[in-house]
């Protein structure tokens, strides 16, 4: 496990949030100097987050900060990943030895990193890699290994829309503006052996690598060479329409491509049949319905297009990944439709014949004993290992009892309620951690002494989603947080015993230093015992002032 150094962590931490989270396609209303990031959580439009650069502040729960606790806090990030995603950088030291070596340094030299870190740096210039003399690898490449088609390839090659760079024969893919202008570039190896990708410093990764044309749909892919293998598997008329490749699966690119071609009505999203091409095409869709735009998932039937064009050539391709958190939910409704139509069930029989006798009373007494099940189920943010099982049938019967009561007893409308339910799901809002789950149920519950008609909805969404959590993350979860605690001892032990030996070994150095900064500290001493003089004589002035004024108070009171 690699470690952030303070700069990539310092970067990361001021990444404007405004402008990441319209690069991602979230909803931002401006007010002002600052943004309200408008979101949904259970159902319901929130707007109680205000941003500001890369400051945040949470109005409803009285919290705030930077842009790395953003994403930790609303996007589900640990620390490493939010960093990632902030900077899209690997870190920078390998290990502690390094981390302490870069990290470690003495106050005198922080002094002096900060004053150069605070002169602005001059930003690097968009750069192509020099083209080679020839298209050889590139053909060898694309046609042989990968199956795209010459005549599509060579068309793309024509438009001088990529090229085999020099040093290292690696395939350059571009993205240009409406006038041919190359703003921005993807580089890929062209050795099979030797996995390489990259975007090109300084690229305006608004452009993807893209072919525009007249008609009224656009089709997404995630990468290029996913586009060209679409082209192969369908070339018919394929010109007349637009096709554009993400850098990744961020938006940015398809947004700002919409905005520049209003003639398209329709958006096709060809992402990977894989769990975050599911997730990320769910919320694509709801991004681009709410523009106006027709919207169309096409997922491959392997896990890529470039995978069916391996299949038919005989090679071995990856297989398409299903959703677990879509299976999962899927399941559960799926369960309890069955469970509900199972009148022969002791269960069943004891839910209806108690509803019979005590109607709404029965509903809140038997939530209430789930609920206390499901509380005494989880300590410190984790499931006892005593009642493991107990917290899964607490959450599953609690989901049932209240869909019973709001499908108004009715076996018609309770299914009703299942389907709505499934096709509502929006697994890309569905994110968090055990706490976050867990502080759902419990609100929703609480809230049922209000009331409201679509509160036994909400209290069954709520179980049902902590239920899918635990059936998919919440293993991971723990494991992760095991292994991170792990490494921070394991680092803080590295860079305890590397201290020592630097202290042993650096005496003199250290020394010069300890001089350096205690000289440093008398200046700075100097400057405030300055300071804190000057602050005397304006007290004592301000002061003075008081004491005139009051006198000339006093004055024109006796005159008068």
């Amino acid at each position: 496990m690699g470690f952030y150094s303070r700069e990539q962590i310092e970067r990361a931490s001021k990444i404007n949030l405004v402008e990441y989270l319209h690069s991602t396609g979230e909803r931002l209303q401006q007010s002002g100097r600052e943004y309200k990031w408008i979101y949904f959580n259970q159902g319901k439009e929130h707007d109680s987050i205000s941003i500001r650069e890369h400051k945040w502040y949470d109005h409803k729960n009285g919290v705030g900060g930077d842009a790395i606790e953003f994403l930790k806090t609303y996007i589900g990030f640990d620390f490493n990943e939010a960093i990632n995603e902030l900077i899209q950088e690997e870190p920078e030291i390998e290990n502690a030895r390094e981390f302490r070596k870069n990290n470690g340094k003495s106050k005198v030299e922080k002094s002096k990193q900060k004053i150069e870190q605070s002169i602005p740096q001059p930003v690097k210039p968009f750069v192509l890699p020099e083209k080679g003399a020839t298209m050889k690898n590139l053909f060898a490449y694309l046609i042989k290994t990968r199956f795209i088609d010459r005549e599509i390839l060579t068309f793309f090659v024509k438009q001088k829309l990529l090229y085999q760079e020099k040093s290292y024969g690696n395939i350059v893919f571009l993205g240009t503006d409406e006038n041919g202008v190359v703003k921005s570039a993807q580089e890929r190896s062209s050795n099979s052996r030797k996995k390489f990708q990259a975007t090109i410093r300084g690229s305006d990764t608004r452009y993807g690598f893209h072919w525009r044309g007249g008609g009224e749909s656009l089709y997404v892919f995630e990468a290029p060479i996913d586009l060209l293998s679409y082209l192969t598997i369908d070339p018919k008329d394929w010109q007349e329409n637009s096709y554009l490749s993400l850098d990744g699966l961020s938006p940015k690119a398809m947004f700002y491509f919409l905005e520049n071609n209003p003639n398209i009505k329709e958006v096709k999203l060809c992402l990977d049949h894989d769990e975050a091409g599911i997730e990320t095409g769910e919320k694509f869709k709801y991004l681009l319905q709410e523009k106006g735009y027709k919207v169309k998932k096409q997922y491959p039937y392997l896990k890529d297009w470039n995978e069916i064009l391996i299949s038919d050539f005989g090679g071995e391709a990856k297989p398409a990944e299903s959703h677990p958190k879509i299976e999962s939910y899927s399941k559960l409704l799926k369960q309890l439709k069955k469970l509900n139509q199972s009148d022969g069930e002791n269960y069943i029989k004891w839910r209806n014949q108690n509803y019979g006798k005590m109607g709404e009373k029965f509903i809140l007494k038997a939530l209430e004993k789930e609920m206390e099940l499901f509380q005494n189920s989880v300590e410190y943010g984790k499931i006892t290992k005593v009642t493991s099982e107990g917290i899964y049938s607490a959450l599953v019967r609690m989901a049932d009892i209240s869909l019973f009561f709001y499908g108004k007893n009715s076996n018609a409308m309770y299914n009703e309620v299942l389907k709505q339910m499934e096709l509502g799901y929006k697994v890309h809002e569905d994110r968090g951690k055990f706490k976050n789950y867990c502080s759902n149920v419990e609100m929703y519950f609480e809230s049922l002494k209000k009331e409201e008609p679509y509160t036994f909805k909400n209290l069954a969404n709520a179980c049902l989603k902590t239920k899918v959590y635990l059936d998919t993350k919440y293993e991971k979860d723990l494991k992760l947080a095991e292994n991170l605690l792990q490494s921070f001892s394991l680092r803080n032990g590295a860079i305890e015993k590397q201290s020592n030996e630097l202290e042993e070994s650096h005496e003199l150095e250290q020394s010069h230093e300890l001089e350096e900064h205690h000289e440093l500290e008398k200046s700075h001493e100097l400057e405030e015992y300055h300071e804190l003089e000057e602050s005397h004589e304006l007290e004592e002035h301000h002061e003075l002032e008081e004491s005139q004024e009051n006198e000339e108070a006093e004055h024109m009171e006796l005159s008068m």
